[in-house]
């Protein structure tokens, strides 16, 4: 009689199993093949990119560009080897300012003041000297990228405070009648495979 009842309990124990069992098995299951790419044998055809044009007959004009390499400027110099090579090409040599206190003689010889991306503000003094620079004929060029600012975190709160690079860019510009926008300018017809990389080729005149 205990027997039996080993045999009962036992069998009450496994039924649900069984049942359950049978009831969502639907046999062994098979993974159909997936095709996937084939990798190695892809090929990624090239951006439309501007192939730099030989020049020719290039004329010769010398002088010196002065970059500002002062005012915790955003770019690495390999990234202007293409400025520095054509400026080389004419004759010119390229210096780079990494002295603020040098800013006035250096601007006393030079052709052209070359601003790129900076973080730091110009200081009164300084915006006056380029202005005067500009004035008895240099030229003055100034880049800004809406992708370089400065990032600053406060430690305590966690918040991210973000410092555009026009903010050290635009007191200087703005003594020449001109300001510039933390923001991009799109192509999408005629670009360097990047649609923000847009091409200039006239430019107007200051009055």
């Amino acid at each position: 009689m205990k027997k039996n009842l080993i045999w009962i309990a036992l069998g009450a124990f496994l039924f649900p199993i069984l049942v359950r069992g049978l009831w969502f098995y639907h046999g062994i299951s098979t993974r159909p093949e997936i095709a996937t790419p084939q990798y190695a044998a892809l090929t990624i055809p090239p951006l439309p990119l501007e192939t730099p044009v030989e020049e020719k007959d290039i004329k010769q004009v010398g002088g010196t560009v002065v970059v500002d390499s002062t005012h915790t400027n955003q770019f690495q110099p390999a990234e202007i080897l293409s400025l520095k090579q054509a400026v080389e090409n004419r004759g010119g040599k390229v210096e780079f300012l990494t002295d603020s206190s040098l800013l006035e003689n250096q601007l006393k010889y030079a052709s052209a003041y070359v601003v790129l991306s900076p973080s730091t503000a110009f200081t009164a003094g300084e915006i006056n000297l380029v202005e005067s620079f500009v004035g008895r004929g240099g030229r003055l060029v100034v880049f800004t990228d809406a992708t370089r600012g400065m990032v600053f975190s406060d430690f305590f709160t966690g918040s991210t405070t973000v410092y555009p690079d026009t903010y050290a860019a635009n007191p200087l510009l703005e003594r020449f009648g001109i300001t510039v926008n933390n923001d991009y300018l799109y192509d999408l017809q005629e670009n360097e495979g990047n649609f923000r990389n847009v091409f200039f080729d006239e430019f107007g005149k200051l009055a």
